[in-house]
């Protein structure tokens, strides 16, 4: 994110936040843009969470309800979504489809037993 300051210069937030998926989901960008390959791939090696629980974290440092401050966040169901829907437009094969189908399993998984997801 650009912001201005008070005295006009500019201030940089390079903050790897899970809400850049919009770049291709509301076509600004083709989800086979390098531009959009490499902010997807520095998204998932920045915000995935890498253990025994999985998902994606909404930004880096997020704080809200964060057990474990080793980690980027916690998982949220809709960043994991958004991951999968990039995978998914990208897929071209069934074979390609496997990780797609794993995250939206992943957030099955997770979701109450009423099927709400928080």
């Amino acid at each position: 994110m650009l912001s201005r300051e008070a005295d006009g210069s500019l201030l940089v937030d390079a903050t790897c936040d899970s809400s850049l998926w919009g770049l291709f989901a509301f076509g600004l960008y083709a989800p086979e843009d390098p531009r959009v390959e490499a902010t997807m791939a520095a998204l998932r090696q920045k915000l995935w969470l890498n253990t025994e629980v999985g998902g994606m974290a909404r930004y880096e440092g997020d704080g809200y309800h964060r057990e474990n401050r080793g980690y980027s966040g916690n998982p949220w169901f809709l960043c994991t979504l958004w991951l999968a829907d990039y995978l998914a437009s990208r897929a071209k094969n069934d074979e390609e489809m496997a990780e797609p189908l794993a995250l939206l399993e992943w957030v099955a998984d997770h979701a109450l037993p009423s099927g709400v997801l928080a």
